[in-house]
């Protein structure tokens, strides 16, 4: 085991910041008296933090941030089961920062949302190709959520047909330019 507070707790309860969610840890406490006498360990108990940042989404999950009012952006939904300071970042392939969408903002428990134009941090658009999005969270103990992360595709080749109508039917060959 090892010693996690060098100073003597107390009050009935504990709280261990800084952990990461996922793996189990596991506890034990001594008494010691006001002469220093200790006691055997106490049984074991085990804890699992749990994930906080869950029912990650993208939506379109390819778009084209071209200017012509169409898919031009995506909107990431997530949901937050406890308050904390979120950090939302866009990387390309090779893992470089190209764009902060969030930085430490203070969210509350619930549904929130970013929205991503296709952009880098200059307001250049971005090449087509897969990006990844990566959320990050830490509460006000010090507790760091487990990262989550998706992928958008910029695709600037979306087909739009605008004639027939909708709901027309086609006969023959068709031709897409």
């Amino acid at each position: 085991y090892l010693k996690i507070n060098p100073s003597l707790i107390t009050t009935a309860s504990y709280h261990d910041s800084g952990l990461s969610n996922g793996p189990t840890y596991y506890y034990v406490v001594k008494a010691v008296d006001n002469i220093n006498n200790e006691s055997s360990y106490s049984n074991e108990i085990s804890a699992i933090p749990h994930p906080w940042i869950t029912n990650l989404s993208v939506a379109p999950n390819a778009f084209s941030p071209n200017g012509d009012n169409v898919c031009d952006a995506i909107t990431i939904s997530y949901v937050m089961s406890k308050d904390g300071q979120v950090t939302l970042k866009i990387y390309d392939v090779a893992s470089t920062l190209l764009r902060t969408l969030k930085e430490n903002i203070t969210e509350t428990s619930g549904t929130h949302t970013a929205i991503w134009d296709g952009k880098d941090e200059s307001g250049n658009v971005l090449p087509e190709g897969p990006y990844t999005y990566k959320i990050e969270a830490s509460d006000s103990e010090g507790n760091i959520a487990t990262p989550v992360e998706g992928t958008a595709t910029i695709d600037n080749h979306f087909i739009r047909i605008i004639d027939p109508s909708a709901g027309s039917t086609l006969n023959g060959i068709v031709t897409l330019k």
